[in-house]
């Protein structure tokens, strides 16, 4: 019983931090590496971030990453923690 507490102590502190915390945690240094692009040049976006939402199933927390000329989309799931969208693009420098 005592074990049993302690996970879910444990479980239920995990799951009060940010979807940007998650992903800072879990997800950067992929995204990093995916986009062959050092951390410190990365910019992140967040879309669906609100948590309890996801929790409830209303949206799938997701991730924008770019950085190096290059861009990916996470979402939130997956063995990994994160599940990448699609395949590395191109980004766009400006809108003119």
């Amino acid at each position: 019983m005592r074990n049993f507490a302690l996970a879910v102590v444990v479980f239920g502190l995990s799951s009060c931090a940010t979807v940007g915390e998650r992903f800072q945690a879990t997800g950067l240094k992929r995204a990093a590496f995916e986009l062959e692009c050092p951390v410190e040049r990365l910019s992140i976006t967040y879309f669906n971030a609100n948590a309890s939402d996801a929790m409830l199933g209303f949206s799938v927390p997701s991730v924008g990453v770019a950085g190096c000329d290059r861009k990916l989309i996470y979402r939130a799931g997956g063995s990994a923690g994160w599940e990448r969208e699609g395949e590395v693009t191109r980004n766009v420098a400006s809108c003119k």
